[in-house]
């Protein structure tokens, strides 16, 4: 018999409903690489699977609705516990985090309006912002609004990388207007050495790596 964990990053909804309905106790244990099950289906980009787990799930966590975007979740959270915005999940994201990772542009402005703080860096070796999550994976209208409310442009990840690193690397020439329009640095460099410029062009995208190499360089 396959375990929980197999049958969602097999992305296996059937299986996971057949297994809650004769055990839904098994949510109860903890997982080993996610801080929920709910969220390790998130992690592997298993929507299907963490739809049907929600069904079995009658209380998100404020991370869980953060990450599904479950904005009726939050409010109810927030509504009992209005600091809850600020608290820290097991592998070490803020609920900002999981709603600019995950692209929720309406749960992430709840979440600020509540008092959530952007400039919280991640409590885990990568050291990330929300805003550094959100241009990771793309979405570039949460990276706006949180640019929009004041998150440091420049700040750096663990690794050393910026705003504008993410943008080069991903090839986003809008969004790396946008940031250089908000005051970007080109010149601060990864922990590797790189600049953004760098990484553009190592990706071919040379017209991004013009626009960001520094003047005079």
């Amino acid at each position: 018999m396959q375990t929980l964990s197999e049958l969602i990053k097999a992305g296996d909804a059937e299986g996971v409903r057949r297994m809650l309905d004769k055990n839904p106790e098994v949510l109860e244990s903890e997982s080993a690489e996610a801080p929920s099950w709910l969220l390790l289906a998130l992690y592997y980009g298993q929507a299907g699977v963490a739809d049907a787990i929600r069904q079995y799930r009658p209380k998100l966590t404020i991370f869980e609705a953060s990450a599904m975007g479950d904005r009726h979740a939050l409010d109810a959270i927030l509504a009992q516990d209005p600091s809850a915005h600020a608290q820290v999940s097991s592998d070490g994201f803020t609920p900002l985090g999981y709603a600019a990772y995950f692209g929720h542009y309406e749960v992430l402005r709840a979440l600020l309006d509540a008092g959530a703080d952007p400039s919280v860096p991640s409590q885990n070796p990568m050291g990330v912002l929300p805003l550094h999550s959100a241009l990771s994976s793309g979405h570039k209208e949460v990276a706006r609004l949180l640019i929009d409310r004041g998150t440091d442009v420049n700040a750096a990840s663990a690794e050393g990388w910026t705003p504008l690193h993410y943008a080069a690397h991903n090839g986003d020439i809008e969004t790396a207007k946008y940031l250089l329009d908000h005051h970007a640095k080109r010149e601060v460099l990864t922990r590797e050495g790189k600049s953004p410029a760098d990484l553009a062009e190592e990706r071919g995208f040379s017209d991004l790596g013009e626009l960001l190499r520094p003047v005079g360089a």
